[in-house]
Order: C-alpha cells, then structure tokens, then sequence
C-alpha cells in the first residue's frame, strides 16, 4: 500500500483558534484545515477554551504559540522571519527546489494552495511557488504525495518521483517527466511498479542520467532493488547498473528499507544514502557511494560508513564536499550526531572541524548561494548547543549556529531550499506555524485571533 504519512491529529477551532497535535522537541504530524486562517495556533493539544473580555483563553499541553502558516512557507533568509506575502499549503511539503525564477516547486501531500492574490487552487501535491507569494504554472495533480523534484539543467522538464499512481489522469506510477508551463502532460519515460515509492532523484553531472532510489522492486518493464539509472533523452533503464540495495516497502509493524537520498561528485560517483543495511551481498548500512559505470559497483576506496540511515544528502557548489543527515549517532568511526560533513575525495575523510550536533533526526539541507551557510531541516529542537526548533542555518566550514536566523516551526521540517540570488527561503514540513511565541499550556487571544503579548501565565504542567 502507498504510505499516507499524513497522520491524524487533533484540531481544534473555536473563536478564530486553531490548534494542531505537536510534541514540543520530537518529530509529530499535524493537520490543517482545508484553508488555514491567519489565527495564531498552539503547537499541541488544547483541552480548554473560554471567550472572556474580548479575549480568547486557550489551555493545554503545549509551549509555544504561532501564527497559523499551512505547512510551506517563505522566509527570510538572514532572520527566519516569516513573509509580509506566503503561500499557504494544506498539507505536509516533503519536497522544494528552485525554480530557477526566483521561486520554489515544491511538492508533498496537499490538494490546495491559497495565496493573497489568486486565493484558494486545486494543486494536488505539486505546485510552484513565486517569490512573491503567488502561484507559478507548474501543476503535475498526482493523485497521491509527491517525495522528490528534480529540474533539469536546461529548464525545460522537471522530474517527480513519489507514491502517485497518475498525474493529470495519465498513469504514471510513482515517476513522472513534465515540461515548466503549458499542459504539463507527462512525456512518455520510465515507470515503477503500481503502489511502490520513489522517494529520491539525482542527475548526473552531464544531465544524461537520471538516478531514482526508493522502494520499487521494478522500473520501466525491469527488475531493480530501489536503486536505478534512467536515460533522460529515452527513458530507458540502464540494462547494466544495478547496485541492487535492499530496499523493503513498509509492512507494519516493520520500517521501511528505501534509498532516501542521492547526490552525484563531479567524477560521476553516487552517493547513496537510506535505510538499507546492502548493497548486493556486500553490508553496508546507511550511506554507500557507487560508481557510475558498470553495474554500479561500490567504491572500492571509499571507508565511511553510518550506524544508522541516512536521509540527507547535500553537495558543495563543486562537489568537494558532502554534507549528511539522519538518524545516524557514528559516521566514518567518529561521533557524528544526526550530521556530518564528508570530503568527497579518495576515502571520505570526515571533517574534525563540523560537528554541531543535533538531539533529532537531520532530514534536508540547502547551502546558501555563496555557500557560506547550511540551512539545516529536521526533527531537532536544539542543534550546535542551540535552541533551535527543527529548522536552523549553520555557518558552513565550522557548523556554528547562526544566532540571527530562529525560524521557530512548531514541528518537523522536512525540506528548506535556497536560491542562487534573493533574500528568501522556503521551508517545509508538517508544522502549521513559525515564528512562534513560547507559552506554557497557557495562553489568551485577541480579537483578531492574535496572541495577547501582554497576557503571560505560564504553568509547569
């Protein structure tokens, strides 16, 4: 069955106040309503409510208080700060990336977009996102969430990979090729198996490859174990290239075993990174780097190994350097906690001077343009020693926190993406709200649904 990652939740609204089920500090998901209103929300339970003096008193098990954003959202990109304009999304964003215009595809599990100037649209889990708030052309209406987007270097397509079965009513099957306006039919190309995930892409450095990991078990007519190279002028898997991870679809009460995460070196290797604890008959858990001819052998030189998966993978401009992520506590033999920052070179050394470390899992990245600082996503709420709520920018050669940026989510940030020029970035996840407000199980409204400022009573329970 595909998985629906779009947990229940509580939400409550009453008198303008929404409030979605987070636990303060831990990964949790959350469910907004179909069109978030700009009412602040609480990021846990609300168990009481009372409209006295003008005022709305809420009551609860939570600790901060936020404006109500949807679950992607534009920020500042030196303070967090949110957007005087943002989109707002109605469901979880796994996925952002550039548009190359200045503004963001990004895509997840939602059916709607709103926006100050267009006001509510059908974008069924894809969508773009311009700079200033309003929608793009870009519209792919899968049926079910979209996990990875990947533009092509000319401009002209766009790769999707994800759980959907059809996008625009034409099957496709958990890979998809689109062009950036007009139709957006999807091109003729490569398809996995009917109800499998591809949860990451990667291009070549040339563009003529397509690499797609997840947990299929067959693409485009061909036997593959989550792992593949694609032709991206035909489509057609490569009949040689199988490094044939063991990729394991989740059957409760097991996890998962997916290739999560790809990145390509300027000599072609990939980088692999995931839950899979093989490639072949060879161990090898978390991260694997494999060369890009052949049948994908792994990389006889490389020595850095992960205790745990990976579900990060982020290169420098010239690919020298490897940023890495997850649920790791060890990395190449040393204490890495969640991440970790890798030469791309001979055996992987990994580098003494970065080590922030992180009390959660380390789900995406996204270097600024000059490539100074790190923008870190995840399911932490302190990192590098800081109290930083799942999202946080990290000087990039030392790992220190930047202490302007505090973006404040009120849950896991799965996704952050820069641009290579502007002031903004997007985030997404499954929080309802930034920049918020820290309040303990207490908490009163104004009339307009904003939080009181002057009303402070905090309780410790």
């Amino acid at each position: 069955m595909p998985r629906r990652t779009r947990a229940a939740a509580l939400l409550l609204a009453v008198a303008t106040a929404a409030t979605a089920f987070v636990l303060p500090g831990h990964p949790a998901e959350a469910v907004a309503s179909p069109t978030p209103t700009p009412s602040w929300v609480a990021n846990g339970d609300v168990h009481a409510v009372l409209e006295a003096g003008g005022r709305t008193y809420l009551g609860g098990t939570f600790d901060q208080v936020g404006p109500n954003t949807g679950f992607g959202v534009q920020l500042d990109a030196a303070t967090g700060t949110l957007a005087a304009s943002f989109a707002k999304v109605d469901g979880h964003v796994y996925v952002t990336v550039p548009n190359g215009k200045g503004g963001w595809y990004i895509g997840g599990d939602f059916v709607h977009v709103t926006t100050d100037a267009n006001g509510t649209k059908s974008k069924h889990n894809g969508a773009e996102i311009n700079a200033d708030g309003t929608f793009g052309n870009w519209n792919p209406n899968t049926d079910l969430p979209i996990r990875a987007i990947v533009p092509d270097p000319s401009g002209s397509r766009i790769y999707v990979g994800g759980e959907f079965t059809t996008a625009r009513g034409v099957p496709v099957n958990g890979l998809l090729v689109t062009n950036t306006n007009g139709v957006q039919l999807p091109a003729p190309f490569a398809a996995t198996a009917l109800g499998q995930s591809v949860d990451s892409l990667a291009l070549s450095p040339d563009g003529s490859r397509l690499y797609v990991g997840g947990t299929f078990s067959t693409i485009g007519g061909v036997s593959r174990s989550g792992l593949a190279a694609v032709d991206t002028t035909t489509g057609a898997v490569d009949a040689t290239w199988n490094p044939a991870p063991d990729t394991v679809a989740a059957i409760d009460p097991a996890p998962a075993r997916t290739v999560a995460a790809l990145a390509t070196a300027g000599d072609g290797r990939v980088f692999a990174g995931g839950s899979f604890t093989h490639m072949g008959a060879t161990a090898v858990t978390g991260l694997a780097v494999l060369s890009p001819s052949g049948a994908g052998a792994l990389d006889g030189t490389w020595s850095v190994g992960a205790d745990g998966p990976v579900a990060g993978l982020t290169m420098t401009a010239d690919r020298s350097r490897l940023f890495v992520g997850g649920g790791f506590a060890n990395l190449g033999g040393q204490a890495r906690s969640h991440l970790a920052a890798l030469s791309t070179a001979g055996s992987g050394s990994v580098d003494g001077a970065f080590n922030p470390g992180a009390d959660g899992d380390v789900l995406g990245f996204s270097l600024s343009a000059d490539g100074s600082r790190l923008y870190t996503a995840g399911a932490f709420s302190t990192i590098g020693g800081a109290n930083r709520r799942f999202l946080a920018a990290l000087n990039a050669s030392s790992g220190l926190v930047d202490t302007a940026f505090d973006a404040r989510a009120a849950s896991t940030v799965h996704a952050v993406s820069t641009q290579p020029a502007g002031t903004q970035i997007f985030a997404g996840g499954e929080f309802t709200s930034v920049n918020g407000v820290a309040r303990l199980n207490v908490a009163a409204l104004d009339g307009n649904g904003v939080l009181d400022q002057n009303f402070v009573a905090n309780t410790d329970g």
